[in-house]
C-alpha cells in the first residue's frame, strides 16, 4: 500500500513538472517582443494598396518624390506618414495564430480588407494583410509570411486604393497684388482776381 502511494506520488510530481515545462515553453512563444513588425518600412520605394473589391493602387518614389502610376505627382507628405505608421507597428501580444482565425479576422490570403505590399526596387520588403476592426481606429493585421495575428492602430480608411486620395493637392493660387491707396486729388489753386474786378477796384479809387 505504501509502495503504491509512493509510486503515485512520483507520477504526480512528474506530471506537474511536465506541465510546468510545457506551459513555460508556450508562454515564451507568445510573449510580446515589441520589436518592429516591418523594420525596413521607411526604405520602401514602391507601395501597392489592394482592396478585393475596389482594385489596387501603386505608388512609386522617383528622385525623392512620390508619384502615381501615370507619373501624376502624389501627396508625398501623406505617403511618408503612412510609412511612418507602418514602421511603428510592433510585434505585440498576438491575438491568434490558427488558420481559422485568419478567416475570422479577415487576414487570410484570399480574404482581407486591405493588402499592403512594400518593395525596394525589385526586392520585396513586406506584405501586410489588414482585416477586421476590433475597435475604432484599429485593425487586425498579419504579415503574409507569418502566423501571428496582431491588433494594431491602423484603420482601414488610412489605406484607400483610389488615386484621388493620394494625388498631390493643387497649389494654391498666388494672391493678387493689391493696388496702393489712391492718391488724394491735388487742391485747386486759388485764382487771382480777374481783370474786370481789378479795373472796378481802380475805378472806384479814381471816383
Amino acid at each position: 500500500m505504501n509502495r503504491t502511494i509512493k509510486l503515485l506520488s512520483v507520477v504526480l510530481v512528474v506530471q506537474i513538472a511536465l506541465a510546468v515545462v510545457v506551459w513555460g515553453t508556450r508562454s515564451s512563444t507568445t510573449v510580446a517582443s515589441h520589436e518592429a513588425l516591418i523594420p525596413e518600412a521607411k526604405k520602401a520605394t514602391e507601395i501597392v494598396l489592394e482592396d478585393p473589391e475596389e482594385g489596387r493602387l501603386t505608388l512609386r518614389q522617383k528622385d525623392g518624390e512620390w508619384f502615381l502610376e501615370d507619373d501624376t505627382k502624389a501627396d508625398s507628405n501623406r505617403v511618408k506618414r503612412l510609412l511612418d505608421t507602418l514602421s511603428e507597428l510592433t510585434e505585440s501580444f498576438p491575438v491568434a495564430r490558427s488558420d481559422d482565425a485568419r478567416n475570422r479576422f479577415k487576414v487570410a490570403e484570399d480574404e482581407f480588407r486591405r493588402k499592403v505590399t512594400l518593395r525596394r526596387g525589385e526586392d520585396a520588403l513586406a506584405t501586410l494583410l489588414v482585416g477586421s476592426s476590433p475597435a475604432m481606429g484599429e485593425s487586425h493585421i498579419r504579415l503574409a509570411d507569418a502566423d501571428a495575428i496582431y491588433r494594431a492602430e491602423l484603420p482601414v480608411y488610412e489605406l484607400p486604393p483610389d488615386r484621388s486620395s493620394w494625388q498631390a493637392p493643387e497649389p494654391e493660387p498666388e494672391p493678387e497684388q493689391q493696388a496702393g491707396p489712391e492718391s488724394a486729388p491735388e487742391p485747386e489753386q486759388e485764382t487771382s482776381a480777374t481783370a474786370p474786378e481789378a479795373e472796378q477796384d481802380g475805378g472806384s479809387d479814381n471816383a
